[in-house]
């Protein structure tokens, strides 16, 4: 493993407890994240597929329901099986910057491995090749931005070259899909953002007074922007750099134990109660995916760790917390890791809870992180600790 010495508690401090009242500054972010607009979701007006399973069509894939999925014919064993296309159609769509493409989640029969995407634009007879991917039949959800905006979009396709098994009885894999998101970016229209000088809203533009920040009406940039300017806004934590870490389903297989090996590297230090929450990405290369994980433990009615991810993308992400508080960690993995950009998060105003680094802290650092922490697990597993 890597040379941060995690404490159990630290690290699985990811249940569902609400945060004392007297942490006002989570409540507070809170209020200033829902002042960011998110993105549009642009509505799928009709699609078609070559290929599909009775009561698993394609109209599975955009019902909005992740409940159910699309899932191509369960007979695979014609040697024309692939390629399998999937065609999605839009009205009236002025403009989509990027999808989202949700796999299955329960097993990996159908996630997709190698796509083609391609799209046609208003006035346009034939389609044309946008970029082909491999998502390697990944059940993480994987983001795609379009290096350039799709302008009246009317259709865009996926030819699905081949998707995965779950084993070798399922012969050469199907194509499944969850759900196939797609939205057009808003939040960086707000002129407020204009105020910052760098992309991760980290400082502010030269000669910016106090007075220029109060006449502005987005509260999440004027609460930031203040912070900034009287210099009490603390980095620690809220901004990292994140690398890319070997695939843990391939460290188990060479580990030989399985997918049992910790999928929860990137740990943040960032506590995200229930509500929206505003995270900033840079530096992500195109076609790689990143996605936030906020994980919990054992409850009375499940055994092990429940998750709930969110995909993220260069520029400002607007998260909506529904399931439950914890910390938050980044899903960043790739076969090989060591070639992946060095990723650029920073969490606005986010309630920090921190985390213990060998590398960097010392005995007295940790018995300061317990007595500020804002997760309940940790405050009430202090006595354990000391």
């Amino acid at each position: 493993m890597k040379n941060i010495f995690i404490l159990a508690v630290l690290v699985l401090s990811i249940t569902s407890c609400i945060p004392p009242e007297s942490h006002n500054e989570i409540l507070s972010e809170e209020n200033y994240a829902d002042s960011v607009k998110g993105d549009t979701k642009i509505i799928v007006s009709s699609a078609d597929a070559s290929s599909y399973q009775i009561k698993e069509g394609i109209e599975k894939s955009y019902d909005g329901d992740f409940s159910t999925m699309y899932h191509s014919n369960y007979n695979n064993k014609g040697s024309h099986y692939f390629p399998i296309t999937l065609t999605l159609n839009f009205t009236d769509a002025d403009r989509i910057d990027y999808f989202v493409y949700t796999p299955r989640q329960s097993v990996k029969n159908g996630c997709f491995k190698e796509v083609e995407v391609l799209y046609k634009l208003q006035g346009q007879a034939d389609y044309i090749s946008y970029r082909s991917f491999d998502f390697g039949g990944s059940t993480d959800a994987s983001c795609i931005s379009f290096s350039e905006p799709l302008i009246n979009p009317v259709s865009i396709r996926f030819v699905v070259h081949s998707g995965s098994a779950n084993s070798s009885a399922d012969g050469q894999g199907f194509a499944s899909c969850m759900e196939m998101e797609f939205f057009k970016s808003e939040v960086g229209a707000d002129p407020a953002f204009s105020i910052f000088a760098d992309r991760l809203m980290t400082t502010l533009k030269p000669k910016v007074k106090r007075k220029q920040i109060d006449t502005i009406s987005n509260l999440f940039v004027r609460a930031l922007a203040t912070q900034i300017l009287s210099g009490s806004y603390s980095l620690d934590f809220r901004l990292a750099d994140y690398k890319a870490y070997k695939n843990p389903s391939t460290i188990g297989a060479e580990l030989h134990i399985g997918d049992g090996y910790s999928k929860y590297e990137n740990m943040t230090g960032i506590y995200l109660p229930i509500g929206k929450h505003v995270v900033i990405v840079d530096n992500l290369a195109e076609g790689k995916q990143l996605s936030l994980w906020i994980p919990r433990l054992t409850t009375p009615d499940y055994w092990g760790v429940e998750n709930v991810s969110f995909v993220l993308k260069n520029g400002i992400n607007v998260i909506n917390n529904t399931s439950w508080d914890g910390l938050a960690y980044l899903n960043y993995y790739s076969e090989t890791p060591e070639k992946e950009n060095v990723v650029k998060v920073h969490f606005p105003l986010a309630s920090v809870n921190g985390y213990f680094d060998i590398t960097k802290h010392k005995d007295e650092d940790f018995n300061r992180m317990l007595d500020n922490a804002v997760s309940q697990s940790l405050i009430a597993a202090e006595d354990i600790f000391r």
